[in-house]
């Protein structure tokens, strides 16, 4: 049996045992995500996106894959996050884009010809 006393908190009502019934619960905001009341952080929608886009893994295949892990995501699910995720993009891009006209309009473009380039 454990003997262990907790430090009674005078906002608590009642004390039982090692459990202190409070009558309010104060919890921690939660973690911010890119997409309002998702379940989704970046490192998550980045993999997806980078899954499907850059190593041209289809959604239906990155399902099957995360089952295997035991982790279940649909297909529609997958498919939301990857259009939450691009539309957080077009913000970027279009601030960016008024940026490239400078760059056809350079004299010099500077690349790296040595052994290692390729």
């Amino acid at each position: 049996m454990d003997t262990r006393q907790l430090p009674r908190d005078p906002s608590c009502a009642a004390e039982t045992g090692l459990q202190v019934l409070c009558e309010t619960i104060v919890q921690a905001p939660a973690p911010s995500r890119p997409i309002a009341r998702g379940i989704a952080g970046p490192a998550l929608l980045a993999h997806v996106q980078v899954a499907k886009f850059v190593d041209h893994l289809p959604l239906y295949r990155q399902s099957v894959i995360y089952v295997r892990e035991g982790v279940e995501l649909e297909r529609a699910l997958l498919a939301n996050w990857v259009g939450a995720a691009s539309a957080l993009c077009v913000h970027w891009w279009t601030h960016k884009a008024p940026c490239a006209r400078w760059y056809p309009a350079a004299r010099r473009r500077h690349a790296d010809s040595g052994a290692g380039a390729g």
